[in-house]
């Protein structure tokens, strides 16, 4: 059996057709002939990882069709091929956030979000000792937003809070007013309200009309976002997945918490008392240090290629 740091879970970019878009026909034939599958190895060099891809052979459209109990048993399929390889959690590419919620056991699967956090903490600090910056500005809805936006928070400059749903974090708001003293605002996405000198931290979010015409710096960390680390990107390209952010995210986190001899985010025991147990609250926090004793951020840029 290969010794595998971890594992990555995806679908096919597009959908079945003809025969494989029919309900009937799918309910069949999907738990046998599309059966999840580990298809290639994954090689990340640089950070001395051999990983696998594990995909079920359908596209998005497809699995939706398929009833609640063929998906369930599409996901123990993943889940055996998990254990098989001895993999506790799998790496998820980004975009089947909302497709696998219900269906996929969450505590297993693993999306990125700390890493991105970690590196927009990490590139954000660097960037304050490069410009001068007058604002903050944090993009996108995210889980557990409290650790993160006390972290740049702290960094004293004005922060705000932008999304389609500002109402989710007044109650951050108040509790980092009256805890910390720290004034946040939460507001609705307004890009035309961005000045020269604002920073802008796209954490998350795929339709950000106005934000090309703006005049703050944009950090663009969504999904569709690439040519922040060429060399973590070309091994990814070598191993036959896009390296997009969607895809890097994940699979770069899932590499970090294996190295540092954690078995999942929140095992109780590692093989370095270094690091110890810790909890959700500081994961993002725990994944930056563990980034930094690597030297993994001087690999990635203060601006993406493209």
């Amino acid at each position: 059996m290969l010794d595998l740091d971890f594992g990555y879970f995806n679908i096919l970019d597009s959908d079945r057709r003809g025969l494989f878009s029919q309900k009937m026909f799918l309910e069949r034939m999907a738990p046998v002939f599309f059966a999840p599958r580990v298809e290639r190895l994954i090689d990340i060099p640089d950070l001395g990882s051999l990983g696998c891809n594990i995909t079920i052979p359908l596209g998005a459209g497809n699995l939706a069709l398929l009833e609640a109990e063929t998906r369930q048993i599409m996901a123990e399929k993943s889940q055996s091929l998990a254990d098989e390889y001895q993999l506790p959690r799998l790496a998820v590419d980004r975009c089947l956030k909302s497709l696998l919620h219900g269906w996929m056991p969450a505590g297993n699967l693993l999306f990125g979000d700390d890493f991105i956090k970690a590196l927009a903490a990490v590139l954000v600090t660097r960037m304050l000792s490069r410009r001068e910056l007058k604002k903050l500005i944090i993009v996108g809805d995210m889980a557990n937003p409290l650790p993160f936006v006390s972290r740049l928070c702290s960094l004293g400059l004005p922060v705000s809070l932008q999304s389609y749903h500002p109402a989710r974090y007044e109650v951050l708001s108040y509790r980092l007013l009256y805890e910390k003293g720290w004034a946040l605002a939460a507001s609705y996405l307004e890009p035309a309200t961005w000045e020269k000198g604002d920073l802008a931290i796209i954490i998350d979010g795929e339709n950000l009309a106005g934000i090309h015409h703006t005049e703050a710096f944009c950090l663009r960390l969504n999904n569709n976002s690439r040519g922040w680390s060429p060399q973590l990107e070309h091994g990814l390209e070598s191993s036959g997945i896009v390296p997009t952010l969607n895809n890097l995210a994940p699979i770069v986190e899932s590499c970090l918490w294996s190295q540092a001899g954690f078995s999942s985010r929140y095992a109780e025991h590692a093989r370095s008392e270094q690091w110890g147990p810790h909890d959700e609250n500081d994961s993002f926090v725990r994944l930056e240090a563990l980034g930094a004793s690597i030297g993994l951020w001087d690999i990635f840029r203060d601006a993406p290629a493209h």
